[in-house]
Order: structure tokens, then C-alpha cells, then sequence
């Protein structure tokens, strides 16, 4: 869709088709709008790049607010990440905006205008979000830092995912475990598809065919790791060992093995990723990849602050972080 300078509010109704009272509701959540109105009314402010707030456009008055978009924030991942991002923000005289999109599309794109509308400078992305909203947000001069794996245009910050994937497998097969299954999201985000090379890493290292059919994947919603572990612990050949390929996964195998009373690890060895700190209080006490969740969200923040306070183009620069294979009480050997 063609861009036009000085949109208004009322182009936008036309342009979508619908009245200028329903776009101010969308606007300002102020009355409920159907899921596929707001959707098609979203959509249309962000092709157009449409900002109520002109002076937004091209003049930056120095909001001192960063965004942060989460896909979920009952993760406990997440909590500890914003923490380290708010650090760093307090110390530098930032305030910090924090959208939980629920891996929804388009509540991500209805923050995502909230966020130009209220002049954030900065904004902390997760997940696979398209090159379309990354140029809107600079179209108005918001800076950009990305924890995903995939987006070369824009300054990430990131774990090493495939070694972690890699670790985690291979702690298993050094414990006599050839049938590791794979849990994961349906939604395949790029962290997520690395650290299932680092686990096709592994088992092509120590010479074990890869199957297929031992990588499963739910939906986010709801409790995955126990829908899965009900599912392949009652087929017909279950496998010895499962790598949860984030912590909070794990925390849903254990749930199911405890019902099924199957014991951890006597007769599943289990894994996670991430070493939240939940990890601990798990029985038995859960063997994981950790990353340094904590200093993730300190340097993203580094990174943004340095980007808005230089005020200048730079080339993307991409910062990985080392993981480290953490062997607790959940794991053993075959």
C-alpha cells in the first residue's frame, strides 16, 4: 500500500472501511472492536505508517522511554530479562513501556503503534517480527535491538542457541540416551530451530541416526510440555530421554510424568534450557542449558541506550552470549 504524508485519522476509516469512531476505539482501547476489524484496521495503520502524533514523525523530543515487546509474560524467563533490561535503563534516566503480545500478531502491531504514539526511542524485541515493522519503527526514528537469530537488519543480542542445543544432547548420549525426544513451540521461532540444529548436531557427532519423528511441538498456549509428555510417554516405543528446549516446558513434563508415575530420572532422563530460577525448586532439581538471562537484558539495553545516544546510523552489530550445560538431579544414566 502507497505511504501518504499527514494521514488522518479519517483516511484511515476510508482506507479500511470503516467509521472514524471505530479506528478511535482501536486507537485508544477505549470500547470493544471485533477481533477482525481491529485486526484489518491494524493492518492498515501499520502499511501506511499512520501517527496520530505528527510532531513523532520528525521531530524526537526526547521521550527517555523504551519499549519492550514480550511473547509472554507469565514466562518466568521473561521476568528475569526485563529485570536486567530495567537496570540498566534506571541507571541511565529511562523509563520502560512492557507490551505482552501473547504470540499474538496483532496485539504485537496494535503496542507496536502505541509505542510510536507515546515517542519511545527505543524498542527490545522478541520473536520473528517482519522487516515491514522494523521499518515502520524507523520511519520514525526508533532505535532497534532484537533477541531473535534471523534478523540481520537490525542490532541483536543473543545466546549461542545451536551450542546450547548441541550441549544439552550430548549430555544425554554421554548417558546412553539414543532416543531423545524433542520438545518445542509450534510457532518456530529462529532460537528455537538453532538449538534443534545443535541437537542434529549431536547426534550426527556421535554417529546417532536422526529421526523425525522424536521432535514434537505444541502450542504455546496452555501447558505443552504436559500435553506432549502425554502423548509420547503412552505410545508404543517412548523415549528415555526428552530435551525441553525451554525450561518452562520441562515444568509441564514433570507434571505429566508425575501423573503417568513415571519416574525423573529413573525412567525418563529430563533437560531443559534457559536455568530459570524455578529450576531449583523443581523434585528433582532440573539439569539445564543455562543462559545468562540476566545480562541478555543488560546488554540489549547497553546496546539500545549507546544507539539512541549517539543518534546515528550504524551498521547492525549482533552480540552472542556463551551458554553453559548446568547438571543437576533430573538426569542419569541409561
Amino acid at each position: 500500500m502507497e505511504k501518504k504524508q499527514h494521514l488522518t485519522i479519517q483516511d484511515i476509516a476510508q482506507i479500511a472501511g470503516v467509521s472514524i469512531s471505530t479506528v478511535s476505539r482501536v486507537l485508544n482501547n477505549t470500547a470493544p472492536v471485533s477481533k477482525s476489524t481491529r485486526n484489518r484496521i491494524l493492518k492498515v495503520i501499520q502499511q501506511t505508517g499512520f501517527s496520530p502524533n505528527a510532531m513523532a514523525r520528525g521531530l524526537r523530543l526526547g521521550s527517555k522511554t523504551v519499549g519492550i515487546v514480550i511473547p509472554d509474560i507469565t514466562n518466568q524467563f521473561f521476568v528475569e530479562f526485563v529485570k536486567g533490561v530495567e537496570e540498566i535503563l534506571l541507571s541511565e534516566g529511562y523509563s520502560l513501556f512492557i507490551a505482552n503480545e501473547d504470540w499474538d500478531a496483532a496485539k504485537r502491531a496494535h503496542y507496536i503503534q502505541q509505542m510510536i504514539e507515546r515517542r519511545v526511542e527505543g524498542v527490545i524485541t522478541f520473536g520473528n517480527f517482519d522487516e515491514q515493522t522494523f521499518k515502520v519503527l524507523r520511519d520514525h526514528h526508533v532505535k532497534i535491538v532484537s533477541n531473535e537469530n534471523d534478523n540481520a537488519s537490525v542490532n541483536s543480542v543473543q545466546t549461542d542457541n545451536r551450542k546450547g542445543g548441541f550441549l544439552a544432547t550430548e549430555h544425554l548420549i554421554q548417558n546412553g540416551h539414543a532416543r531423545i525426544a524433542v520438545f518445542g513451540y509450534t510457532n518456530q521461532e529462529a532460537w528455537q530451530q538453532e538449538r534443534l540444529l545443535g541437537y542434529e548436531d549431536a547426534l550426527l557427532y556421535y554417529n546417532i541416526p536422526f529421526d523425525g519423528a522424536l521432535v514434537f511441538t505444541a502450542n504455546p498456549f496452555g501447558n505443552p510440555g504436559y500435553e506432549l509428555t502425554k502423548q509420547v510417554l503412552q505410545s508404543d516405543m517412548p523415549p528415555t530421554a526428552v530435551f525441553a528446549m525451554v525450561d518452562a516446558i520441562a515444568i509441564g513434563v514433570y507434571q505429566a510424568a508425575d501423573e503417568l508415575g513415571v519416574r525423573i530420572p529413573e525412567q525418563l532422563s529430563v533437560i531443559g534450557f534457559d536455568n530459570i530460577s524455578l529450576c531449583t525448586l523443581l523434585h528433582p532439581k532440573l539439569t539445564t542449558v543455562a543462559q545468562p538471562i540476566h545480562e541478555l537484558g543488560r546488554e540489549s539495553a547497553k546496546m539500545l541506550i549507546d544507539d539512541i545516544q549517539t543518534g546515528t546510523e550504524q551498521s547492525p552489530r549482533k552480540l552472542v552470549l556463551p551458554v553453559q550445560l548446568v547438571i543437576r538431579d533430573s538426569t542419569a544414566k541409561l
